[in-house]
């Protein structure tokens, strides 16, 4: 019988020859990790150090190598059982152990310190081959490597605390950790004198008696020079801050009232430059609001309002009124008329003329009908307007005041770092601070005043003293010209 078209069968995969794969790891100056792996079928294998034999094993592992000695090459192995080192069915691997790490100067000690130097001795430190050296540091700063002790320094800074650190290390630049010591040098130094000292940031408030205006409402517009505005303010003073010095300014008030009648421009000249605040919105108190009305309540009838109440014969100085209509119970009917809730008068039949009304004000006029009991009825109203002719009042007494400044100085210097300036006022000690500038506020215009500043660092040594005028010499204190003050 014949068979054709059989399936192929898969070939099997061929059984590997017996392999080795052996590696080193953590290799120091005295250890090393040595690891294996077999692949394939060994009746065992061991483990070599050099041509010693360290131990037997079934197939994988590893053996960490303790007591080497540093710098030296060694070779590892793993052979069959039935090999011995050298054959090619073994496999090995060749590790150089490393250095010592190098140990850090026994001790480092300063001594022959004065505020101007410092010397440093130190012991040995050791290497793992070669003769040692050393760094030398002075906060963190590299000051010099030597080879050996001692060591001067004669650049440190008077009133600091230096740390000094030594390493030691070997040919091939591996460090050992630092030995450290602090040197605190005293301080016979006085800082530098603080320089360019001067005034900035100068800032005032100027203030006016308020001005009257029939209206009752007035707003004040301040400028610095007639075409230059700063704003606008319903109060009687103006702050203004960020002055330079320097130059003579001159700022001016005006009021004037909703209807846009203006007083006549006041001003107060200035020996500085304004930068003002921003001025916001202007935000007018509310009109009075009318009292309100209630009627008395009766036993019996309550009187009706007029049914018709109106004005006539309106100017800017008078308004009169007509009304009718309205009713009591048994009687002649009686009437009230009130302006802005104040009583003007108790009509018996109109008209009713009021000859005092006031310019820019828009006047509520009520009326309300009462009998002979003194029951009244509810009111009915009606609100004239009434033109603005009339200028506000001048301003008045415009004046400086509340004036402040700030001085600023350029910075002090000293070894140590820690500065403290003390600030005087005509000699008294105004403040200290650590910071190169010092607000004073509180001044009075019209007056010069000396500001003076002296450096002092932390063991009480002082710089000589600075002095400024304000205002700088020069610029004249106040007098009087036309009629308006002039302020320093």
């Amino acid at each position: 019988m014949r068979i054709s078209n059989l399936p192929l069968l898969p070939k099997a995969s061929p059984i590997p020859d017996p392999l080795i794969k052996i590696q080193a790891s953590n290799i120091t100056a005295t250890t090393c990790r040595i690891s294996w792996q077999v692949y394939g079928y060994w009746e065992g294998v061991y483990l070599y150090k050099g041509s010693t034999r360290v131990g037997q094993y079934s197939g994988g592992g590893s053996y960490e190598f303790t007591g080497l000695t540093s710098k030296t090459p060694y070779v590892f192995s793993v052979h069959p059982k039935t090999h011995g080192p050298g054959s090619p069915e073994g496999e090995s691997v060749p590790v150089t152990t490393a250095r010592h790490k190098p140990s850090p100067p026994s001790f480092l000690e300063a001594f022959n310190q004065t505020s101007s130097e410092v010397s440093l001795f130190w012991g040995d430190g050791a290497v793992d081959g070669g003769e040692p050296r050393y760094e030398l540091r002075r906060d963190n700063d590299l000051m010099e490597v030597p080879r050996h002790p001692p060591y001067k320094d004669t650049t440190p800074e008077q009133g600091r605390v230096h740390k000094y650190c030594m390493r030691t290390y070997d040919e091939e630049f591996n460090f050992s950790d630092p030995i450290c010591v602090d040197v605190e040098f005293e301080d016979f130094t006085a800082p530098t004198v603080p320089t360019d000292l001067r005034t900035t940031n100068l800032g005032l408030i100027f203030s006016w008696d308020e001005s009257s205006d029939s209206s009752g409402h007035v707003t004040y517009r301040v400028d610095q020079g007639v075409d230059h505005k700063l704003g606008e303010t319903i109060n009687t003073e103006f702050a203004i801050a960020g002055l330079v010095p320097g130059q003579r300014y001159e700022f001016g008030v005006t009021a004037f009232d909703p209807t846009g009648n203006e007083s006549n421009r006041v001003f107060v000249q200035y020996p500085k430059v304004g930068i003002p605040f921003n001025v916001g919105e202007v935000n007018f108190p509310a009109k009075n609001q009318l009292s309100g009305f209630s009627a008395s309540v009766g036993s019996r009838f309550t009187p009706t309002p007029p049914t018709y109440f109106k004005p006539f014969n309106h100017t800017a100085s008078q308004v009169s009124f007509y009304w009718y209509g309205g009713e009591v119970e048994t009687g002649v009917p009686r009437y009230e008329l009130r302006r802005d809730g104040q009583l003007l008068e108790v009509p018996i039949s109109p008209p009713f003329t009021d000859t005092d009304p006031q310019e820019g004000r828009e006047h509520v006029y009520c009326i309300r009908t009462y009998d002979e009991s003194s029951r009244y009825s509810e009111p009915v109203c009606v609100k004239v307007s009434f033109p603005d002719f009339t200028s506000p009042t001048d301003p008045s007494n415009l004046r400086t005041t509340d004036l402040g400044l700030t001085l600023t100085w350029e910075p002090s210097y000293d070894s140590s770092g820690n500065i403290t300036y003390i600030v005087e006022q005509g000699g008294i000690e105004s403040g200290r601070t650590r910071e190169t500038e010092f607000a004073v506020t509180g001044l009075e215009p019209g007056t010069r005043y000396t500001f003076s500043v002296r450096a002092v660092d932390g063991s009480g040594n002082e710089s000589d003293r600075v002095s400024v005028q304000y205002p700088a010499l020069g610029i004249p204190l106040p007098g009087k010209r036309g009629g308006s003050a002039l302020l320093a």
